[in-house]
This record gives C-alpha cells, sequence and structure tokens, in this order.
C-alpha cells in the first residue's frame, strides 16, 4: 500500500473517530471544525515545512492524527473563583466526554488508560500504536508521536525543554500551524464568528450579526501576541499577513458600518449575517461552498437591478476578494 493510501486509511479512521459523539457543541468546538481544522493544519504544516526542512511524510500523518483524541474533551473545569483550573504543566483541565459509540481508536483508548490526558499526550500515545499497528517503523512512529506530543507546549516548560521539545523542524511546523489556523487570518475570524453565535445561541436563543460585530476589533487586537509564539521563521511571516489581513476586516467593517442597509446586502457585513445563519450546527467547507455558489451569485443578480446604489459592485467586489482569501487559507497557501 502506497503511503498517500495509507495516510488516506487513517484520514478516514480520524473522520469516523469524531463522529463518534453526538454533541454538537463542546466549548470552543463544534461537530465539523475537528476536522476541517486536522485538513487545515495538515495543508499549513506541510506548506510551512517546505520552507523549514521538514520530513513531509512526519508532518502529513503527525497534522492528520494531531487531534484524535480531541473530542473526549469536555467542557472547561472552573474553580470556585470563576477561573480555569490547570494541572501541573499548566493546561486546562477539561471534563472527559465519552463517546456515543466506539470504534478502533476508543477501544485503544480505553485500553491504553488514557481518559484524563491532555489531548495531545493522549493523541501521542495512540498513534503511535496506530501507526505500529499499520506497519510503520517503531522508529517513524514514534517520531510522529514526539511532534504530537510537543503541538501543545507545557506552560511550565523551561527554555530547555522546549529547546528539547522543539528541535525537530516537523514540531515546529505543526505547532505553529495549530496556533495560526486556531487564531490569526480568516479561518480563524469564522472560528471567532462561531463561537461567539455559540454564546448567544445559549444565552438568548438567536443570533445578532449587529451585536458580534461590535466585539471584532478587540478580538483582533487579542491577537497580537500570538505572533512573538511562532516557531519558525516561515510561520511568523504567515501570522504577520494573516494578523494584517484581520486588521483589514476591522477597517472594512467600520467603512461598512457607515453605509447602513447596503453593506448588510451587499458587503463584509452581508458576508458576517450569513455566516451567522449557520450557526447550530456550523461548517466551514459548507459556508465557503455556499458563499461561492449561492450568495455571491444571486447578489450578482440583484446587482443588475440595484443600480441605485453606488456602492453595491464594490461591496460585492469586497465579499468576493474576502472569499477567495478565505478559500486560499483554508487550502493552506502562502
Amino acid at each position: 500500500m502506497s503511503i498517500e493510501a495509507r495516510l488516506s486509511k487513517l484520514q478516514s479512521l480520524v473522520e469516523e473517530t469524531f463522529l463518534l459523539w453526538d454533541q454538537v457543541r463542546i466549548g470552543w468546538s463544534w461537530r465539523h471544525y475537528y476536522l476541517n481544522h486536522t485538513l487545515r493544519v495538515r495543508a499549513l504544516a506541510l506548506e510551512l515545512g517546505k520552507h523549514e526542512g521538514a520530513d513531509p511524510d512526519v508532518v502529513a500523518f503527525a497534522a492528520t492524527l494531531h487531534d484524535i483524541t480531541k473530542r473526549y474533551d469536555g467542557n472547561v473545569i472552573m474553580g470556585p473563583d470563576g477561573k480555569r483550573l490547570v494541572d501541573k504543566n499548566g493546561y486546562w483541565m477539561t471534563e472527559t466526554l465519552q463517546p456515543t459509540r466506539e470504534n478502533r481508536v476508543t477501544r485503544l483508548y480505553d485500553a491504553l488508560g488514557l481518559a484524563g490526558q491532555p489531548h495531545h499526550y493522549s493523541g501521542a500515545v495512540l498513534a503511535e500504536h496506530l501507526l505500529t499497528e499499520e506497519g510503520f517503523s517503531p522508529e517513524f512512529a514514534a517520531s510522529v508521536a514526539a511532534v504530537i506530543r510537543a503541538h501543545v507546549a507545557p506552560q511550565t516548560a523551561s527554555p530547555e525543554e522546549r529547546e528539547a521539545l522543539y528541535r525537530a523542524p516537523e514540531a515546529r511546523v505543526l505547532s505553529d500551524a495549530d496556533l495560526i489556523d486556531a487564531n490569526l487570518g480568516l479561518v480563524a475570524f469564522y472560528r471567532n464568528i462561531q463561537i461567539h453565535a455559540g454564546r448567544m445561541l445559549q444565552q438568548t436563543g438567536c443570533v445578532d450579526p449587529g451585536a458580534y460585530i461590535e466585539v471584532v476589533e478587540r478580538w483582533v487586537n487579542s491577537k497580537d501576541s500570538f505572533l512573538e509564539s511562532l516557531l519558525t521563521p516561515s510561520g511568523r511571516e504567515v501570522a504577520a499577513q494573516r494578523q494584517a489581513r484581520n486588521r483589514q476586516l476591522v477597517e472594512w467593517i467600520a467603512e461598512e458600518r457607515a453605509l447602513g442597509p447596503v453593506a448588510w446586502e451587499y458587503g463584509l457585513l452581508g458576508v458576517i449575517a450569513f455566516l451567522l445563519e449557520d450557526s447550530y450546527d456550523p461548517c466551514l467547507t459548507r459556508a465557503l461552498r455556499l458563499l461561492e455558489e449561492l450568495w455571491l451569485p444571486n447578489r450578482q443578480a440583484r446587482l443588475s437591478n440595484d443600480g441605485a446604489s453606488p456602492h453595491a459592485r464594490a461591496l460585492l467586489a469586497r465579499s468576493d476578494q474576502f472569499r477567495n482569501l478565505l478559500h486560499e487559507e483554508v487550502a493552506g497557501r502562502l
């Protein structure tokens, strides 16, 4: 069996595993986020790896398996003071969420006694066993496991421990890709939209696009600190580009708020409202497809009958630019 076929087989196993839980939303994640995030991280890590001298096979298998036990993470455990509890390594403590169904992964998870372990640790142990069962060499399986274990660094690690953890370029590119995807750029913007949508649904039962756009600038500003956390030159370059892109979003939102209804119909504000419509069980790949196949063509058709607005055409071009940039990020292109 070719390396591509073996990777595809394990990807199918990961996808199957993510769907063993019936919960739609847990904390800052939702049912389709796990696989969407995994595939984006793999694409970006492979691109970063080309510039950092990383072994593409180790990167591909580590990225595919890096969150394989993530769905066991339930809600974050809060202390009596209302703050998140952390373990001795500084990791947030979470409830262990049991799956509704079982498969090869969950049986192995139980057999190895991994319940209660942080997902980067349990995922590394499980991945090493899976790769060995699939006939990979012990050296390759151990290398992949080490990269997965490193994708979340201990908050209490010393400089020497961090240097050892990230000595391999594969570990550095996976860590960077994982952090970038969740925090920087348009894919992170979509994630932030859906995190706030989940809170709105929980609190009021509905979503409010007008209320959401009030928090975007504060969220973008909060991500500046991540630029210093990246481990590779190419990762820092991508992170800076994506943060600049999100600062552009803040400027666009400010401009469009002054334009009123036409911006909610044709502009980025309209795209945000559209993305919030699919907030109960969101899926970025589905949202992007519908944006390309329905929302933009429908607005283009309306545009021919809406010549009275001098801003409509420029706003729609901006929305299409947003769609194109989002598509590039999903594909992991630098």
